[in-house]
């Protein structure tokens, strides 16, 4: 006996939706992940005047980066790092307004934030200016 496949399958073609071109403007926002379709980092799309963003742009995750870099070539200190992060989890904090009832998206940014307190932590032990700078510059604490 065949494995029974989702709806979401097509009509008994018996293949996963990856990247199927006739579906990337037609997408439901809350089936919008990677995991179903491949979209650019850039992308965005409409639906039922609702925008979504898939995932962090190119241009402001290069801007995140050339403003909290500690040297020229720097993409991964931890001023980086939790600045991107705090990034997404201020847009994932948008996307709850909408969907409250999301909670797998919640596992995620509870995640995010738990990653963000370790990297803050390791800043606080090791240089408690650049800590005390990064969180003014974000504006985390009150």
């Amino acid at each position: 006996m065949a494995p029974s496949r989702s709806p979401r399958a097509g009509a008994g073609s018996g293949k996963i939706l990856t990247g199927a071109p006739w579906l990337t403007r037609t997408l439901h926002p809350s089936l919008a992940c990677g995991n179903f379709l491949q979209f650019n980092e850039n992308e965005e799309f409409s639906f039922r005047g609702e925008r979504v963003i898939v995932a962090l742009a190119k241009e402001a995750k290069t801007d995140t980066i050339g403003q909290y870099r500690t040297h020229a070539t720097d993409t991964g200190s931890p001023e980086v790092q939790v600045a991107l992060l705090t990034q997404r989890i201020n847009g994932l904090m948008e996307h709850f307004k909408t969907h409250v009832k999301d909670n797998h998206s919640r596992r995620g940014l509870l995640k995010m934030v738990s990653q963000r307190r370790r990297l803050l932590d390791y800043l606080r032990r090791k240089n408690s200016d650049r800590y005390r700078e990064v969180i003014n510059r974000l504006g985390i604490r009150k």
